[in-house]
């Protein structure tokens, strides 16, 4: 009964928000037993998705790609992730708007802050399908202990 109506209410503050949460956690409670091979195609086909999105819509990655003559062609596994460059918290703050995709509408950006504990905090866009995400995990996480 309790986990009926946890779904209601996730469902209810999915439609309310514009999230998806529901939709996360199952998939999340689906994947949790997939198996290590099975979880490396996952990654690496959402790896490569978001690498070839990245090099056509965000201008710092569409400009490293061009400068670099970089293709997705040249990204065929979770190693060539090691072909990109580390990019500091500094250089984020610094060009911040080369860091957001020119398809990223208004309506899904959802603002992040760091709390600085480190120096300077960071303000950053996030979608609402990936605050979902991290949203879905927490779930999933409490359930595993119980809660």
């Amino acid at each position: 009964m309790v986990k009926m109506y946890g779904k209601l209410l996730l469902k209810s503050s999915d439609l309310l928000f514009g999230f998806s949460v529901h939709k996360q956690v199952d998939f999340l409670n689906t994947s949790q037993w997939w198996s290590r091979s099975e979880l490396r195609r996952y990654q690496t086909k959402k790896v490569l998705k978001l690498i070839s999105y990245a090099s056509k819509s965000v201008p710092f990655y569409r400009n490293f790609f061009k400068k670099n003559k970089f293709t997705i062609k040249d990204f065929k596994n979770l190693k060539d992730l090691e072909k990109l460059p580390i990019v500091t918290k500094k250089e984020l703050i610094r060009n911040s708007k080369n860091f957001i995709s020119d398809d990223f509408p208004e309506s899904e950006k959802v603002i992040i802050n760091t709390g600085g504990t480190t120096g300077k905090p960071l303000s950053s866009y996030t979608s609402k399908y990936a605050r979902s995400l991290l949203r879905s995990s927490n779930i999933r996480g409490k359930s595993w202990a119980g809660i």
